[in-house]
């Protein structure tokens, strides 16, 4: 079974929400930051898109907080079954992710 790695992938602020992957795998860790005043909203989705998918990590990341970053031990990081779907809102994001489709 191949496996896809995304190192990094760039999401940026105000963009429309992403699918990163369409097959099983594993959320391995992000980076998420702004420059706004007020607490910004970063939601990850077990799902090709947004509106049909479970919410698997939402994110509330504040001024002070930002940058924030988060790396899984692989063992431990967040699986996903269907697809990963990313809505970064008014956030720039990276986000480390492998599937096995």
């Amino acid at each position: 079974m191949s496996k896809t790695i995304l190192s990094g992938s760039y999401l940026a602020s105000g963009g429309a929400s992403q699918t990163l992957h369409s097959a099983p795998g594993r959320l391995l860790g992000f980076l998420v930051s702004h420059s706004l005043a007020a607490a910004q909203i970063v939601q990850f989705y077990d799902a090709t898109a947004a509106t049909a998918g479970t919410q698997i990590l939402v994110l509330s990341v504040q001024p002070a907080q930002s940058p924030y970053f988060v790396m899984f031990p692989r063992d431990q990081a967040i699986p996903f079954t269907t697809g990963l779907h990313v809505a970064n809102g008014s956030c720039d994001l990276n986000v480390w992710s492998v599937d096995h489709g």
